[in-house]
């Protein structure tokens, strides 16, 4: 998956950080073949090490494609009280 492709959409409300990341059912289908929180996890994760983002992940949930074929996975980011992340 080219992480390069991802659009991110952020909202922060009260120093809650919610971000979207969204991108084409195509590109998710060069590297995977189903959807599931778990992948979107490993998605999640990857893109924030790739941005050298500090933020921790939760409430990690899959959106399947739309009639744009556009799949989105929708994550809580915290920050408060985080130790350098490792996303090993």
């Amino acid at each position: 998956m080219r992480y390069d492709d991802i659009i991110e959409k952020r909202i922060v409300d009260k120093g809650q950080h919610i971000m979207t990341l969204e991108f084409s059912r195509d590109e998710f289908y060069q590297s995977y073949d189903e959807y599931s929180n778990d992948i979107a996890n490993q998605i999640v994760n990857n893109h924030l090490n790739k941005r050298g983002d500090d933020g921790r992940a939760s409430n990690v949930r899959i959106e399947k494609a739309n009639e744009n074929d556009t799949i989105r996975i929708h994550a809580d980011i915290e920050y408060e009280g985080n130790d350098h992340t490792t996303y090993e």
